[in-house]
């Protein structure tokens, strides 16, 4: 596959399963600096390893995060800028339907 990608800096949230996850695999391969966001540790280092064995990307990092806290999220954010100078792609990767509002964690 054409490394379309090289150099692009992507970050994409919830890539530890589903779409994320098939999203994610696909800029690995197309040889993208990618940074993937999970909540779960194991999960998320798991789905890490096999992005980068599948793709023999070494560009390859997590970040973990909640995203229904927003101290979480800035931790994250912060934690990316450290990293890098840039970033060319954000893909929000995370969403959910409910019939009722709901509440999350930090009252919002």
């Amino acid at each position: 596959m054409a490394h379309d990608l090289d150099g692009k800096v992507i970050l994409i949230t919830v890539a530890t399963d589903g779409i994320g996850k098939a999203a994610a695999m696909a800029f690995a391969r197309r040889g993208a600096t990618l940074t993937i966001v999970g909540r779960d540790r194991e999960k998320t280092a798991r789905v890490l390893a096999e992005l980068k064995d599948a793709s023999g990307n070494p560009n390859l990092d997590l970040l973990l995060c909640d995203l229904s806290r927003m101290a979480d999220v800035k931790r994250a954010a912060e934690a990316f800028k450290a990293r890098h100078d840039r970033l060319d792609v954000l893909v929000n990767n995370a969403g959910a339907t409910f019939k009722a509002p709901v509440m999350g964690p930090d009252g919002r």
